[in-house]
Protein backbone atom coordinates (compact mmCIF):
# COMPACT_ATOMS: atom_id res chain seq x y z
CA UNK A 1 0.00 0.00 0.00
CA UNK A 2 1.54 3.47 -0.88
CA UNK A 3 1.47 6.02 1.63
CA UNK A 4 -0.94 8.26 -0.32
CA UNK A 5 -3.74 6.15 0.02
CA UNK A 6 -4.26 6.60 3.52
CA UNK A 7 -5.23 10.32 2.69
CA UNK A 8 -8.63 9.59 2.34
CA UNK A 9 -8.60 8.01 5.98
CA UNK A 10 -11.36 9.98 7.99
CA UNK A 11 -8.48 10.83 10.77
CA UNK A 12 -5.78 11.84 8.44
CA UNK A 13 -6.99 15.64 8.72
CA UNK A 14 -6.56 15.14 12.37
CA UNK A 15 -2.90 14.19 12.07
CA UNK A 16 -2.45 17.10 9.53
CA UNK A 17 -3.62 19.43 12.50
CA UNK A 18 -1.55 17.98 14.66
CA UNK A 19 1.32 18.27 12.97
CA UNK A 20 0.86 22.16 12.61
CA UNK A 21 0.28 22.95 15.40
CA UNK A 22 3.47 21.57 16.90
CA UNK A 23 5.36 24.00 14.91
CA UNK A 24 8.18 21.78 13.47
CA UNK A 25 7.14 23.14 9.74
CA UNK A 26 8.05 26.24 7.96
CA UNK A 27 7.85 27.92 5.06
CA UNK A 28 6.65 25.73 2.26
CA UNK A 29 6.05 23.00 4.30
CA UNK A 30 3.42 24.38 6.42
CA UNK A 31 1.33 26.18 3.33
CA UNK A 32 0.99 22.97 1.64
CA UNK A 33 -0.07 21.25 4.46
CA UNK A 34 -2.76 23.90 5.15
CA UNK A 35 -3.72 23.98 1.34
CA UNK A 36 -4.08 20.30 1.81
CA UNK A 37 -6.40 20.64 4.85
CA UNK A 38 -8.12 23.09 3.57
CA UNK A 39 -8.60 22.24 -0.65
CA UNK A 40 -7.42 18.76 -0.51
CA UNK A 41 -4.30 16.53 -1.45
CA UNK A 42 -5.07 16.28 -5.27
CA UNK A 43 -5.64 19.59 -5.70
CA UNK A 44 -1.92 20.23 -5.21
CA UNK A 45 0.50 20.52 -8.38
CA UNK A 46 2.83 18.26 -8.73
CA UNK A 47 5.67 19.63 -6.64
CA UNK A 48 3.72 20.70 -4.14
CA UNK A 49 2.36 17.03 -3.56
CA UNK A 50 6.34 16.10 -4.00
CA UNK A 51 7.23 18.21 -1.11
CA UNK A 52 4.40 17.19 0.70
CA UNK A 53 4.93 13.52 0.89
CA UNK A 54 8.93 13.77 1.24
CA UNK A 55 9.13 16.82 3.58
CA UNK A 56 5.80 16.26 5.60
CA UNK A 57 4.19 13.09 5.24
CA UNK A 58 7.69 10.87 5.66
CA UNK A 59 9.25 12.88 8.05
CA UNK A 60 6.30 12.48 10.55
CA UNK A 61 4.72 8.83 8.92
CA UNK A 62 5.72 6.00 11.51
CA UNK A 63 4.34 3.02 9.26
CA UNK A 64 4.30 0.28 12.08
CA UNK A 65 4.49 0.20 16.19
CA UNK A 66 7.55 -1.18 17.06
CA UNK A 67 6.50 -3.02 19.25
CA UNK A 68 3.80 -5.08 18.32
CA UNK A 69 4.13 -4.32 14.61
CA UNK A 70 0.28 -3.13 14.17
CA UNK A 71 -0.26 -0.35 11.83
CA UNK A 72 -0.40 2.73 13.27
CA UNK A 73 -3.80 5.01 12.83
CA UNK A 74 -3.08 8.45 12.14
CA UNK A 75 -5.03 9.97 15.34
CA UNK A 76 -2.08 7.81 17.18
CA UNK A 77 0.61 9.01 14.44
CA UNK A 78 1.98 12.23 15.60
CA UNK A 79 2.36 10.75 19.04
CA UNK A 80 4.08 7.84 17.61
CA UNK A 81 6.46 10.11 16.03
CA UNK A 82 6.74 11.81 19.38
CA UNK A 83 7.30 9.21 21.62
CA UNK A 84 9.35 5.85 21.08
CA UNK A 85 7.49 4.89 17.70
CA UNK A 86 5.13 2.84 19.63
CA UNK A 87 1.13 2.61 19.12
CA UNK A 88 -0.82 3.74 21.65
CA UNK A 89 -1.17 0.92 23.24
CA UNK A 90 1.85 -0.69 23.71
CA UNK A 91 3.40 2.98 24.94
CA UNK A 92 0.12 2.48 28.33
CA UNK A 93 1.62 -0.90 28.46
CA UNK A 94 5.46 0.94 28.50
CA UNK A 95 4.35 3.63 30.18
CA UNK A 96 2.87 1.03 32.92
CA UNK A 97 6.10 -0.92 32.90
CA UNK A 98 8.24 1.86 33.64
CA UNK A 99 6.18 3.18 36.94
CA UNK A 100 6.50 -0.21 38.04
Amino acid sequence: MKIQDRYSEEDFSDFLNDVINSEELEGKELGITKLVLDKGYDKLTDKQKYVFDEKVVKYFYIEKCERCFSEIPWSEMFYAYDYNHLCGYCEHVYEKMMKE
